[in-house]
């Protein structure tokens, strides 16, 4: 005889709900979402590199014609002239300075000018400054494995409807907090794995609506391989993290405005696992 796992926890107080509820409100309580109090929010904020990382990009600092006298003072545009002296359009940098959650920081950024597609880093049509992070973050710790383990160790791949991102602030912000979304003409984050490749979930369209008081919900693609794979990985209650891709379009006009040494990406994010009670129910 097959022997019957005990429920988890969140599965028996939803069949507590339908049951003194009564049928006609199941749909109300047919899904339950794992995430706040059991998956640690993502608060991440990372510094856009600046002339100092152009500066010694060779591993020495040179001095250049048009770079103020202190670099943290430089612009965007200081920082597309260093690029035209090196004789470079684009340029690689990755950070040393990590703090949990953040596992890896790299940035890259190229000078768009019509002309040269910079290996395909200008979009067609863009003149300004394309920049791109990438920060790979801890999206479930060892110490959250074994949590996970006892609520979700006994479902099927199946049970997991949706996995999503509630994204609580996401954007550009100077070092006294100020907006400089407002500084783009397009941006996109996009998160992926070595293994699975990636999706996009942001765009920035959707960069207003979002806010302390007015957080916005992502779902990854449900047929995408990404979204296979953490459902995977979720379910076994393994330790993982995934690399969130941030892409940034500066107008030419932005360049003189915003400084990258005083310029940070911050974004916090709580991710969420939302499990079907009648799958759940039918697994065990």
């Amino acid at each position: 005889m097959k022997r019957r796992l005990p429920l988890p926890r969140f599965v028996r107080l939803a069949l507590c709900v339908i049951t003194l509820a009564g049928c006609d409100f199941v749909d109300a309580v047919s899904e339950v979402t794992v995430g706040a109090g059991k998956i640690p929010r993502i608060e991440v904020r990372v510094a856009l590199p600046g002339a100092d990382e152009v500066l010694n990009a060779d591993g020495e600092a040179a001095p250049f014609p048009g770079l103020p006298s202190r670099a943290d003072g430089a612009t965007l545009a200081h920082v597309e002239g260093l690029l035209r002296l090196r004789g470079v359009c684009a340029f690689s940098h990755d950070s040393a300075l990590l703090t949990p959650p953040l596992e890896a920081a790299g940035a890259s950024l190229a000078r768009c000018d019509g002309v040269d597609t910079c290996g395909d880093l200008c979009a067609e049509g863009f003149e300004g400054l394309f920049a791109e992070l990438r920060t790979t973050v801890t999206l479930v710790t060892a110490d959250d494995t074994d949590n996970l383990r006892s609520q979700l160790s006994q479902l099927s791949p199946d049970a997991i409807v949706q996995i999503r991102l509630r994204v609580h602030a996401l954007g550009l912000v100077d070092d006294a907090g100020h907006d400089l979304d407002d500084h783009l003409t397009d941006y996109e984050m996009r998160v992926e794995t070595p293994s699975a490749g990636d999706a996009v979930l942001v765009q920035y369209r959707h960069l207003s609506a979002i806010g302390p008081d007015t957080p916005q919900r992502f779902e990854f693609p449900s047929g995408a391989r990404i979204t296979a794979e953490l459902k995977d990985r979720v379910l076994a209650a393994e330790p993982f993290a995934i690399t969130l891709v941030h892409r940034f379009q500066f107008p030419p006009w932005a360049l003189y405005e915003v400084v990258p040494a005083r310029t940070s990406l911050v974004f916090d994010l709580q991710p969420e696992f939302v499990i079907s009670v009648l799958e759940a129910v039918e697994d065990q």
